[in-house]
């Protein structure tokens, strides 16, 4: 999807003040969905951003789109840092994205301009995408829209599958015939997912490797997350957590099922999540620290008695984060954050829980943050769907 160029011309203005607040002759933006936050493309091979002027796409093909700025073929990789050197005085401090950038792209560049400095701009960028403006706030509006249509043929597909990886194959083609996008961006290192985690039964409870409140076993010890064939059992909930993505940007969103009933206890523990959501929802406006969501979900979790599920096995220190081009954009709602909700933001609350011998409990909603609280994303009914 094309970037409209006042968008573009916005970011790229913010992006700037960022960079003369905080002393930075110039940033180099390396990563590609930051590329595509910046200039409307993931085709470029970097893009170098003075802290004043016009910024300058670096690439080495030809673009199917052009940005409104200037761009550079790159013949060589030593082109890139002639390039930079041409356009900023020796000793002048560049902007890398450290939270991303491997090392040895770093130690190359580092060598190519042994007379420069460069500082972490990765905070600059991840607080600016933080806060959606009005036209990627309509993009999530129109991606719940389209998500609709896929929560509402559930009921229908979990009836029909004999397995967890049936429903997650009829999930998946139903949400690539909608027009998603197929892969879910993840920025943090050594994480990933898949854009459906379906958790069925005891084995929806496992942990994994991954920052996550939930996994599931998956199919193979090389991605131990979501479906792994398990029969689908009457009277076991089955958690479906999916993410919207249609046009870069992700909703993310989880729900309960079972076949024919679920259990007095299992449908206790849910009204606790359901419950925990509304509070967190009702505190939560600009200002309030994305800590003080926290220990308040977590407090209503001890009161209940499910502390020692809350957030999965790991118990995870969070219970919400942010979403946008990635899964994991800031706000993140952490144990002792002291970030503050801001309007523009846009997060995903997921109070959930892992029941060892019955499964994975809970449900997942997308909030955006306005001037006087929260704009609820998603468009489907918490209550749990009995089939």
């Amino acid at each position: 999807m094309q970037l409209p160029p006042e968008e573009l011309e916005a970011r790229l203005r913010d992006f700037q003040k960022s960079l003369q607040q905080e002393n930075l002759d110039a940033a180099l933006i390396l990563q590609r969905i930051d590329l595509y936050y910046y200039s409307g493309t993931t085709y470029l091979h970097s893009l170098f951003i003075p802290a004043d002027g016009a910024p300058l796409g670096l690439t080495r093909q030809e673009l199917p789109y052009r940005p409104p700025w200037p761009t550079l073929r790159l013949t060589t990789s030593a082109d890139l840092g002639n390039v930079i050197a041409s356009r900023l005085r020796e000793g002048a401090l560049i902007g890398l994205e450290f939270d991303v950038l491997p090392v040895n792209q770093y130690q190359r560049l580092a060598a190519q301009l042994p007379a420069y400095r460069f500082a972490d701009a990765s905070p600059l960028i991840r607080r600016q995408r933080a806060r959606k403006s009005a036209w990627e706030l309509e993009v999530l509006r129109e991606t719940a829209r389209r998500d609709l249509a896929v929560w509402e043929a559930l009921p229908t597909l979990v009836a029909g599958a004999r397995t967890d990886l049936d429903l997650a194959a009829g999930l998946e083609a139903l949400a690539r015939r909608q027009g998603h996008q197929g892969l879910v961006k993840f920025r943090a290192f050594n994480e990933e997912i898949f854009f459906n985690v379906i958790l069925a039964g005891p084995a929806g409870a496992a942990g994994g490797p991954y920052d996550t409140p939930l996994s599931g076993r998956g199919v193979s010890p090389t991605f131990p997350q979501g479906a792994s064939g398990v029969p689908l059992r009457p009277g076991e909930p089955i958690l479906v957590d999916y993410g919207g993505c249609y046009q870069g940007y992700v909703l993310d969103q989880t729900r309960l099922f079972a076949l024919g009933r679920l259990p007095f206890e299992l449908r206790r523990v849910y009204d606790t999540a359901r419950r925990i959501q509304d509070a967190v929802v009702q505190a939560a406006r600009p200002g309030v620290t994305c800590g003080a969501l926290y220990q308040l979900a977590a407090g209503l979790a001890e009161e209940s008695g499910l502390l020692a599920y809350f957030m999965g096995p790991k118990r995870v220190p969070y219970i919400g984060h942010g979403v946008g081009l990635e899964l994991d954009d800031w706000p993140v709602l952490a144990q002792g954050s002291g970030v503050k909700l801001e309007p523009g933001m846009v997060f995903a609350l997921e109070p959930k829980f892992a029941i060892p011998g019955q499964g994975a409990v809970g449900l997942e909603n997308c909030f955006a943050v306005t001037a006087t609280g929260l704009e609820r994303l998603s468009p489907v009914a918490d209550d749990p769907v009995i089939v």
